[in-house]
């Protein structure tokens, strides 16, 4: 959003919960992305155990207001890894920035203004750490968020992610136009494969409403607990807090949780939410006895049409890579996770953990790749955290 000007600069930080609703009108009409939502955020806050309160940074020019950087203060369990093994966590105190949380005029005065704001906040001991959730790596927020820290506090080695999108027309017929040969012969193969074997039993079922979940979360459940993610820690696990999270999904009438049935049995699931006219994925899993069948990518190529139809124009795939990602998605971006450490001896040892650990992990990762068994060692990784019935 370009700058305007405006008056002298301000900041101030909200704390308290209920001084958020005077920011309401500012935060909805600047709009943004699901995940810095003012109710979603509310709601994350209240539900989530290791959140302690609030934190969002408030940026005024003269008496109008200009920007929010949106955040929480929260106690959590810093994990460090080299490959996959996981070393002993650590219990920090963070501020985390969530997806999308700069809201308002983001430029480059206002960034800087926004970020100087949390380094204040670790000064005076706040926290032991901020946590910048994936900006867009070209972004001011990014850059000073990387740049601003001294070298004891800054983040060194920013975790880079590819994020893909995919910009829905109005038919699945024009998203195949925009597909290559090749993958459009391959989704039809692999739709023609699937009805060969199941015939007229091949079905998908879209639950939206609050009183549908205690029938659909089990059959997810079922699938989810047979899959690689589970082993890894990821992916859908039926909680108590994700079920809130469902739950608050569906009150706001944006749940959308795609299931593909091969007869009576799930086979698949894509879980997401539509709002503002984009589908955000948040879990997407196909049971493995069916995957010589393709059922992710029956069930994926089955969802876009329905978003086609609904008017949905885009679907965030979310953060990292995949295949699917990669051949559907036709827009995408580089987004970084940055940290910056508070100026303490406590802060210096974090960030030197965390750096140590992610230099071995850049260096193993060449070593891996210079051998050539990269996929062998993630297939021999998954086959071990699988849990098969």
């Amino acid at each position: 959003m370009v700058s305007e000007n405006r008056g002298t600069p301000s900041v101030r930080v909200v704390r308290v919960l209920d001084e958020l609703e005077d920011l309401r009108e500012f935060w909805v009409s600047s709009g943004g992305h699901r995940d810095s939502n003012m109710d979603f955020y509310i709601e994350f806050v209240r539900s989530t155990p290791e959140v302690i309160r609030p934190h969002v940074v408030v940026l005024s020019h003269g008496d109008r207001l200009a920007a929010i950087l949106i955040g929480r203060l929260e106690r959590v369990r810093l994990n460090c890894k080299i490959g996959y093994l996981k070393l002993p966590a650590l219990t920090v105190d963070c501020m985390t920035f969530v997806y999308g949380g700069l809201r308002g005029d983001t430029s480059e005065e206002n960034s800087r203004e926004l970020v100087a704001s949390v380094m204040n906040s670790l000064r005076d001991g706040e926290a032991d750490m901020a946590f910048f959730h994936h900006p867009d790596l070209n972004s001011h927020l990014s850059r000073f968020a990387r740049d601003l820290p001294g070298f004891a506090s800054r983040d060194h080695i920013p975790q880079a992610a590819l994020h893909y999108f995919m910009r829905l027309p109005d038919s699945i017929e024009t998203v195949y136009l925009g597909l290559s040969g090749d993958h459009r012969s391959e989704l039809r193969r692999k739709a023609k494969k699937l009805k060969g074997a199941f015939g007229d039993q091949v079905r998908v079922q879209c639950f939206r409403d609050a009183g549908e979940l205690d029938t659909v979360i089990p059959q997810i459940e079922a699938i989810a607990k047979r899959t690689y993610q589970r082993g890894l820690g990821v992916g859908f696990e039926d909680t108590p807090l994700v079920r809130r999270r469902l739950y608050f999904f569906a009150s706001k009438g944006w749940l959308r949780i795609y299931v593909l049935y091969l007869g009576e049995h799930p086979s698949s699931f894509w879980i997401g939410t539509v709002s503002d006219e984009m589908f955000c994925s948040d879990y997407l899993a196909f049971d493995p006895k069916f995957g010589t069948h393709s059922p992710g990518t029956v069930l994926l190529t089955r969802v876009v049409d329905e978003l086609c139809k609904e008017g949905v124009r885009q679907i965030d795939f979310g953060l990292g890579e995949g295949r699917y990602k990669e051949r559907f998605g036709n827009v995408k971006s580089v987004d970084a996770s940055v940290y910056i450490l508070a100026p303490t001896p406590r802060g210096v040892a974090i960030n030197t953990l965390r750096s140590s650990t992610m230099a071995m992990n850049i260096v193993l990762k060449k070593i891996i790749d210079r051998m050539g068994v990269a996929q062998k060692v993630k297939r021999l990784w998954r086959a071990r955290v699988s849990s098969q019935d």
